[in-house]
């Protein structure tokens, strides 16, 4: 039976926006904001765009310098059946950093696409190419 994520957490801790599980450091791989998806990349907002390796599955952070954020946390046991739930836009996610571990018996499903997308920084209009899109 193949061994999941959850399986052998037992700890987390985080230095500078870079996650360290069960004490060792993941991947990170620096990307190029022109090859992303435009709805994800800012020329003119000073994002930082990484491919963070979690135990080989690949997915796209971004972090945020200039703003203020728990970039840092000292190494945090995970309590069986709880989650710790952390957003890939590093610098600008209200997770696990601020409001603790999530129950088992809390999350209802799985998220699989994007219903509806609005654009913060252009008076909320609507990101329609995102409407309806699935989750990578």
């Amino acid at each position: 039976m193949k061994k999941r994520f959850k399986d052998y957490v037992s700890t987390l801790a985080m230095h500078n926006n870079r996650l360290f599980v069960n004490g060792e450091a993941l991947k990170y791989e620096s990307l190029d904001p022109k090859g992303l998806e435009t709805s994800l990349s800012s020329a003119d907002g000073g994002h930082r765009f990484y491919a963070e390796d979690l135990t080989g599955h690949k997915h796209t952070t971004m972090v945020t310098p200039y703003q203020p954020s728990r970039r840092s946390f000292a190494p945090l046991t995970v309590p069986d059946r709880h989650y710790f739930m952390m957003g890939d836009n590093r610098d600008n996610s209200a997770d696990s950093r601020y409001f603790g571990f999530v129950d088992r018996q809390e999350i209802l499903g799985r998220a699989t696409a994007i219903v509806i997308s609005l654009d913060l920084k252009h008076y909320y209009q609507p990101r329609w190419h995102r409407f309806f899109t699935a989750l990578q």
